[in-house]
């Protein structure tokens, strides 16, 4: 079952943190975000349908009717889709926490909505909840969509939604994103959602003590190096074996 705060929680994560620049760069707060996932993730892939469904009653007492019947209509052309309703009204209840004016919380809830049209479009239609917000999370921190379907053709077995977690926090944080998607990618193929989450705060660390944070994706256990010279493997170039020629007879 998942509680109101742990909903609220994941919002701050995905849809909130990575929407604006004004602080979005603090590593305590990527810190504390890496910290939550391992709970929050999980609370959120358990969302059945009926509470999806009712997912608007947290709005009572809480908008005005005018903008209750607007994200109505919003809320049920997503669930008609096939999307997920909880983000959306996760992220009306952060314009609302923020008094925003209601034009502007209609307008950030239906580009949650489109964002996830595109995120399920890139993970798959069998997405759960958990990665479609993830992948939210990562379109807004500059990952193209592209990207993000070839994150799920390389790990086409694996729950995302701490791996995309992740890599939206470091890109975040300022690690270019080739090498992050490289980096998380390879260690999510060979490491369980607990070393991967221990991994990734241990990359934000590095980064909170002033390790540049391209270096900071090469410590030990993350990018994996090909035998032609060390160079990190990549989503569209992958490695090649150093070929060596035959030996001579003397």
């Amino acid at each position: 079952m998942t509680s109101t705060h742990d909903t609220s929680v994941i919002t701050s994560l995905i849809t909130g943190v990575v929407s604006g620049s004004r602080g979005i760069r603090r590593v305590t707060s990527m810190l504390r975000i890496l910290g939550a996932c391992a709970v929050v993730i999980c609370a959120t892939a358990s969302r059945a349908p009926a509470q999806q469904a009712t997912a608007l009653t947290q709005l009572d007492g809480r908008v005005s009717p005018t903008l209750r019947a607007q994200l109505t209509t919003l809320t049920d052309s997503a669930f008609a889709v096939g999307l997920p309703v909880g983000p959306l009204v996760d992220k009306a209840l952060e314009g609302v926490s923020k008094h925003a004016d209601e034009s502007r919380i209609v307008a950030a809830v239906r580009a949650v909505m489109t964002d996830l049209g595109i995120a399920r479009r890139s993970l798959g239609a069998s997405a759960s909840e958990g990665e479609l917000t993830a992948g939210v999370a990562v379109l807004r921190a500059g990952v193209s969509a592209s990207a993000l379907a070839a994150i799920r053709r390389s790990l086409p077995h694996r729950p995302l939604a701490v791996p995309l977690s992740i890599l939206g926090t470091l890109v975040v944080q300022g690690a270019p994103v080739p090498s992050a998607t490289s980096t998380i990618v390879n260690y999510a193929t060979r490491n369980d959602d607990a070393r991967l989450l221990a991994f990734g705060r241990d990359i934000a660390r590095s980064i909170a003590r002033g390790v540049p944070a391209e270096a900071a994706l090469l410590q030990p256990g993350g990018l994996v190096t090909n035998a032609a010279g060390g160079h990190p493997t990549s989503l569209s170039q992958p490695s090649t074996p150093r070929i060596n020629p035959p030996r001579t007879k003397p």
